[in-house]
């Protein structure tokens, strides 16, 4: 049985010309099969660190090969068009924290950089997440962002 499973997106190197609010917002605009997470504000007199930019809730039902394109046209649409020599790392890092605490990770325009092989191995890496076991870490990985004070929904 698939689940639904939290993936961190960290949009990584970019260019300073890159705009991010525009790819945030095209990513909830487009989150049909997915819920979209941003920071929540830092509490005064904090401060906080976070690895990942924006978390995505995506659901068992949702098509995995849909939400890898869905990424590789942000990646396309508000990154690539912006790189030069000097920022050639730039790009979206997604990342998938397992059962294990490995992490499954694929990173858009920098070790991925052809569309159908990044398509490709996220949708076989992906479904194969999916379909472990345990449930129960999935629903408490996806608790942990709906319920945490870190992250708030982007709608």
């Amino acid at each position: 049985m698939a689940n639904d499973i939290s993936m961190g997106i960290g949009l990584a190197n970019l260019p300073s010309d890159v705009d991010v609010a525009a790819l945030k917002r095209f990513l909830v605009e487009e989150s049909d099969g997915y819920e979209v997470y941003k920071l929540a504000p830092a509490k005064p007199g904090s401060i906080r660190g976070a690895a990942f930019d924006i978390m995505l809730i995506f659901y068992a039902a949702g098509s995995v090969a849909s939400i890898a394109a869905l990424l590789w046209m942000a990646y396309d649409k508000f990154i690539a068009p912006k790189k030069s020599k000097e920022t050639d790392s730039a790009g979206i890092y997604i990342g998938i924290r397992n059962q294990d605490d490995s992490v499954t990770d694929f990173w858009i325009g920098n070790t991925h950089k052809r569309r159908e092989i990044f398509v490709k191995e996220f949708e076989l890496k992906v479904t194969s997440i999916r379909e472990q076991d345990d449930q129960g870490f999935w629903e408490e990985s996806v608790t942990e962002v709906r319920e945490s004070e870190t992250w708030i929904r982007e709608e």
